[in-house]
């Protein structure tokens, strides 16, 4: 296993590539890889962890007989989804007393001034680059996007499907995107807001479509085909981040 580096807009993220005979495709992932020191940290100081682009490495799988120029060119080509990852990695595993200056939001990386900006908060410690102020930010976003879109929808849609709903409520659930109560009460992940609007969309329709049908019948699944007639490739790309890239763009 060769360690190298591979540069992004976060610094120098380690790349280890992998050689096999038995390997026939070139592929790679990113994962989080704590370093010796972060180890060290979290054996004494567990909420006092800091995470860093150090602590991210790229995992490369390939054939032995395939020549560094090769792995280097895939990627220069896929740097976009390594950044978008590594952002998402960073923002995922960070504790309170991290700082970070980037946020995963609809998909695209933002920097945590602008995002500031773009939401009025100009107060002292409203944008203190923390993992708490993180995670307030993404609530506040989810809180405004999804509340807007939810009225927007339900405007629509109302009269012909009788959709309507009670309240909603923006949790850290880590396990769902979303879900509906039988008194029709939506609550939806802050985290939800990481993917692009089309996807974080199709959750909202989806969670709608059980104020109508509290179950996955037949009847369901057509509603919330009427509601997003792409609502197959939004699941996909919900349960798949490595395919946001080409969406985006």
């Amino acid at each position: 296993m060769t360690p190298t580096f591979f540069n992004t807009k976060f610094g120098k993220i380690q790349v280890r590539i992998q050689k096999s005979l038995k390997t026939t495709k070139l592929k790679a992932n990113i994962k989080l890889i704590p370093s010796q020191q972060t180890q060290n940290l979290l054996k004494k100081h567990k909420k006092l962890l800091k995470t860093s682009p150090n602590d991210i490495a790229i995992i490369v799988q390939t054939n032995s007989l395939t020549p560094n120029t090769l792995i280097q060119n895939f990627l220069q080509k896929h740097k976009t989804f390594f950044e978008k990852r590594a952002a998402r990695l960073l923002n995922t595993y960070l504790q309170h007393k991290q700082n970070v200056n980037y946020m995963l939001v609809f998909g695209e990386t933002m920097n945590i001034q602008k995002v500031c900006k773009f939401l009025n908060l100009q107060r002292k410690n409203s944008c203190k680059n923390t993992f708490t102020t993180i995670k307030k930010l993404y609530k506040k976003i989810a809180k405004d996007y999804i509340t807007q879109q939810t009225q927007q929808i339900v405007q629509e849609y109302n009269k012909k499907y009788n959709i309507s709903y009670q309240n909603i409520r923006i949790t850290s659930a880590t396990t769902r995107w979303g879900s509906c109560s039988r008194k029709k009460n939506l609550n939806f992940s802050y985290r939800l807001i990481m993917h692009p609007k089309p996807v974080t969309d199709y959750v909202i329709k989806h969670e709608l479509a059980h104020t109508v049908h509290q179950n996955h019948s037949k009847d369901f699944w057509n509603l919330v085909q009427n509601l997003d007639p792409e609502y197959k490739k939004h699941e996909k790309l919900l349960h798949n981040p490595k395919k946001w890239i080409e969406y985006i763009k």
